[in-house]
């Protein structure tokens, strides 16, 4: 491999490099409340899982390149997929091909790419600490049918801060692996050999998240406990409803297309 490419690969970021870490603003997107945020990805996805069909594919495209074009994401941005997932993605083509339902596999890709394209969008423009608030004020009003809102948000709030140290947890296990590896068998011998990998790899990330866990739930006894309240944060304003109604919108429309094909005349 030559050094340039060597570089443009060790700079391509990988998944987890990029996994709730926030892109610089400022912009539109990265102003609004982070309930409206969630809002609209959970009216998106209700919509064309529900909907599902080439209107749906469409709005869903349309409505991802708009919010990155507005929250000025850049192309660098955008994760690496790794081998394993375009052979995966190049087998389920090559079957859908032999099958004659190409067209339903690409729209079924579409829209899987447009809804992890908006739930990506979310978490580069929105902060860790704004969403666990967020959720428990739009889910206040299960509180009144006994649900424990309060802390359904606190673990939420939790596991998306503790995300990013585990994922760097195993990196480092994977790279420890890696200059542990043995010469590569080959046969069953080869299966095996990845087969041990994987278990010891796995005992050694439950062991971490373990570890992980006791050390946050003896930081949290020592700050006194959960908090009981979160602090009164800004709501939705102008801004949040115009773009609440135009999500909207847009999947009325998708709805009422899916409607009229299914429903002809």
């Amino acid at each position: 491999m030559s050094p340039a490419k060597a570089d443009r690969r060790r700079r391509a970021p990988g998944i987890g490099d990029v996994l709730l870490r926030q892109l610089p603003g400022p912009s539109v997107i990265h102003g609004l409340w982070a309930g409206t945020k969630l809002v609209c990805l959970l009216l998106e996805t209700v919509v064309m899982l529900g909907f599902p069909g080439w209107p749906a594919a469409a709005a869903g495209v349309l409505l991802v390149l708009a919010a990155a074009r507005t929250a000025h994401v850049p192309i660098a941005a955008i994760p690496r997929l790794p081998r394993w997932a375009w052979f995966f993605l190049l087998l389920g083509a090559g079957a859908s091909l032999l099958g004659q339902g190409f067209g339903l596999y690409v729209q079924s890709m579409t829209i899987a790419a447009a809804l992890v394209g908006f739930g990506a969008i979310v978490a580069w423009t929105t902060p860790v600490a704004e969403i666990a608030p967020a959720v428990a004020r739009l889910a206040a009003p299960l509180r009144a049918v006994g649900v424990p809102v309060h802390e359904w948000s606190l673990v939420l709030g939790l596991c998306l801060r503790s995300l990013p140290l585990l994922l760097e947890e195993f990196r480092i296990l994977a790279a420890a692996r890696r200059l542990r590896r043995t010469p590569t068998e080959r046969g069953v011998g080869a299966v095996g050999a990845v087969a041990r990998e994987l278990i010891d790899l796995l005992t050694a990330a439950t062991a971490v998240s373990v570890r992980r866990a006791a050390e946050l739930g003896r930081s949290i006894t020592i700050r006194g406990g959960v908090p009981q309240a979160y602090p009164s944060g800004r709501g939705p304003r102008g801004v949040d409803f115009v773009c609440m109604a135009i999500v909207a919108a847009v999947c009325a429309v998708v709805i009422a297309t899916s409607i009229a094909g299914l429903f002809p005349g």
